[in-house]
């Protein structure tokens, strides 16, 4: 399913109208929305529209000026498309989108602080009366959030970034990324009057990411006018959906936890090398987890809507009939039951989104939810470009990335190692400190490296982090130590203990936030680099009292010093990555990525 947003400044002459025409054609929306078209709905042939398969189903209310809105869709999706409500600056519809009942509202908002208020309080009241499912929010809001979304000209305005940041809240929207143009609204007035802006935008609440699996919103090239087209395409799963297994901090919660992993860990019988050994046990260990997490904790959403509705059903009970010992002893124990289940709810959604800036009583179920599915958006990858062609169908994106580094890290037999390398890059450990580097380590130094690592990093392939291994150390510990020293022995790894996860992570030219008042997006603070990580945590990370003398302050990964530095322009303060570079990068694969 797709959506097309142009504000196209004028319809009414054919460069605009073939530009159109194209779009529709490349890209088949079900539903188009055109802004400013600067000329009345019936000057334009209804035959022009009855050739890109599309009929007119509403128009923003002006009372006697012409519409500056206009909503189309297919032919096929009118019968489940209907106008709920609509004024000077939006129209607000109720569509049907595969079976799914959705509400969709289409902006075109006020260049000034006090009509935009307007708008806002006509998104708030639409949301109060009608929205009770998905709800997508999209067009030109001539407003930004921040220093971040402008570039040239005069600063922002405080006030008018504070209530619109104010409305999504209220609203419960949540700000998509816009893949593309970094700006969606551009001023061409040479070099010094140069601006641009991020204008054109999508907003979502909860229940859209929960609706949709695939969603995502990209730019289209800006031609005839001075705003991109918004392209937004949603749908849902394709193809049958995996998940991976990930050791959950829910389960330390429950008392008998500790007992079943000392039980089936030393019921497992294993025969081979201590490497082998652990890595059968996690193996059979891994499987029976997954069978006691459904046994014992279920579905937890599914959980906590059975305690709330038990509940809600006794006190009923109590009201209709009169109370008694029995059942408010019943109502509290279900009160009981509804707090630990939404504790269970808290931690889980808490871990899924990864947040180590909130302390440990800070409790927002719904907050959580909406940074993890955000962040699941984020991370997804809908679009890609291989030198001219554009990929967008997923399974050939799966299979372009796949092919890609599958020939990064084959064995090339035309690179051969002449000694260059070695002969010139100096020797800066010496044969004591290498002897003291290599020594096998004891069963203290190695539960000293467990105890170091992150407990709330991501875990490995195999889906056990730090918490796993340092709250079962009492169990899982001598198979852990005998693995390592192995390793220190024999200097051999096993395939799967060295396999690992690759994150990519876009390179992104530059991005900057002024007057210390908005933060840019999550996605834009990582280095540029394809991060491999070589080995799971059961490995761990064993360090001697002498490693300070091998290490230094630089790494070959990242540069040294602080990942951010100021630069003052025209009186603004600004904060950089230090890792940007200044010329254009290539939008291909292999130059959108570094490796290490």
């Amino acid at each position: 399913m797709k959506i097309l947003y142009w504000n196209l400044r004028g319809i009414g002459n054919h460069p605009t109208q073939n530009a159109l025409s194209e779009f529709i054609r490349t890209h088949s929306p079900e539903i188009l929305c055109i802004a400013e078209p600067f000329v009345a709905v019936g000057s334009i042939s209804s035959s022009f529209w009855r050739s890109l398969g599309m009929r007119l189903v509403g128009t923003n209310d002006r009372a006697l000026a012409l519409p500056n809105l206009w909503i189309f869709c297919k032919l096929s999706l009118a019968p489940w498309v209907r106008v709920l409500a609509s004024s000077d600056q939006q129209v607000s519809l109720q569509v049907m989108f595969d079976s799914v009942n959705c509400f969709l509202t289409v902006v075109y908002a006020s260049t000034s602080v006090a009509g935009r208020r307007c708008l806002w309080e006509d998104i708030t009241e639409f949301k109060g009366h009608f929205v009770t499912g998905p709800w997508l929010v999209v067009g030109d809001f001539n407003a930004v959030l921040g220093a971040h979304e402008k570039k040239g000209g005069a600063p922002v305005c405080r006030h008018s970034c504070e209530e619109f940041q104010a409305m999504s809240d209220v609203c419960e929207l949540v700000h998509v990324d816009t893949k593309g143009a970094e700006f969606t609204w551009v001023r061409r007035n040479g070099l010094r009057g140069n601006v641009e802006l991020r204008l054109d935008r999508s907003l979502v609440n909860l229940e859209w990411l929960d609706a949709w699996d695939n969603f995502d919103c990209c730019t289209l090239p800006r031609i005839c006018s001075d705003h991109h087209p918004l392209l937004i395409s949603f749908s849902k799963a394709y193809g049958d959906h995996h998940s991976l297994f990930r050791f959950r901090k829910m389960w330390l919660e429950h008392k008998d936890f500790l007992s079943f992993v000392k039980d089936c860990w030393c019921s497992i019988s294993a025969h081979g090398c201590p490497l082998t050994v652990l890595q059968h046990k996690l193996r059979v260990l891994r499987k029976a987890l997954r069978s006691w997490n459904w046994e014992v904790f279920g579905d937890v959403h599914h959980r906590v809507k059975l305690d709330l509705d038990a509940l809600a059903e006794i006190q009923n009970d109590i009201v209709a009939s009169g109370g008694s010992d029995e059942k408010f002893a019943k109502e509290t124990e279900l009160q009981a039951n509804l707090n630990d289940s939404l504790r269970l709810q808290e931690i889980l959604w808490k871990e899924k989104a990864r947040l180590r800036w909130l302390s440990d009583g800070d409790r927002n179920t719904q907050y959580f939810h909406a940074m993890c599915r955000a962040r699941r958006h984020r991370s997804s990858i809908t679009l890609l470009q291989n030198n001219d062609e554009v990929i967008d169908d997923p399974l050939l994106i799966q299979s372009h990335i796949i092919d890609y580094y599958a020939d990064l890290f084959a064995h090339h037999t035309d690179y051969l190692d002449n000694g260059l390398v070695s002969s010139i890059i100096p020797s800066l450990v010496t044969e004591a400190e290498n002897s003291t580097l290599i020594l096998i380590p004891s069963d203290e130094e190695i539960w000293t490296a467990v105890k170091s690592m992150d407990i709330d990093s991501a875990p490995g392939p195999d889906g056990f982090n730090g918490h796993f291994y340092i709250s079962c150390w009492e169990i899982v510990g001598a198979d852990v130590i005998a693995a390592v020293q192995y390793f220190f022995y024999h200097g051999q790894l096993s395939a799967s203990f060295n396999s690992g996860l690759i994150i990519l992570i876009p390179k992104i030219k530059q991005f900057a936030f002024g007057n210390g008042e908005t933060h840019p997006p999550t996605d834009q603070v990582a280095p540029s680099a394809v991060v491999v990580e070589l080995g799971n945590t059961q490995s761990g990370t064993v360090t001697s009292t002498s490693s300070t003398a091998a290490a230094t302050t630089s790494s070959i990964q990242f540069p040294p010093g602080p990942l951010l530095f100021e630069k003052e322009i025209g009186g603004h303060r600004y904060l950089y990555p230090s890792f940007i570079e200044e010329e254009e990068c290539p939008t291909c694969l292999e130059g959108e990525h570094d490796c290490i």
